[in-house]
């Protein structure tokens, strides 16, 4: 697909991982940014970082587990935007322990239990 000043891209997962670089690319290609990750992580740096290239990004932070904050989200975004074109869904939770060691609780939570350092 091709991008330009025209595209709306939201990414979850934006604060680490392979969040960072995507975005990074993205707005290198123009695209504006909807940058959302969870609840404790500092986004502002990134957020002004890419808005150096030339594009529009803003950042929400929100826990997307849980049902009110997607739908938090989606409401914030289509008053920013509009339309979002591209969902780059990167949004994940990380045990600190090997799966074999984990309790059945915090598998079937889908990392619920987890919390960021």
């Amino acid at each position: 697909m091709k991008l330009n000043n025209d595209t709306h891209v939201l990414v979850t997962g934006a604060s680490g991982g392979l969040g960072v670089p995507i975005a990074r690319e993205l707005a290198k290609r123009g695209a504006h940014l909807a940058l959302v990750a969870f609840p404790g992580v500092e986004l502002p740096p990134l957020k002004e970082e890419l808005e150096k290239s030339g594009i529009r990004a803003f950042y929400l932070v929100a826990d997307l587990r849980l049902p009110e904050e997607r739908k938090r989200v989606v409401e914030t975004i289509g008053k920013e935007f509009g339309e979002i074109d591209v969902l780059i869904n990167n949004a994940g939770v990380e045990f600190t322990r090997p799966y074999h060691r984990l309790a059945e609780e915090e598998i079937a939570s889908g990392g619920s239990t987890w919390r960021r350092p």
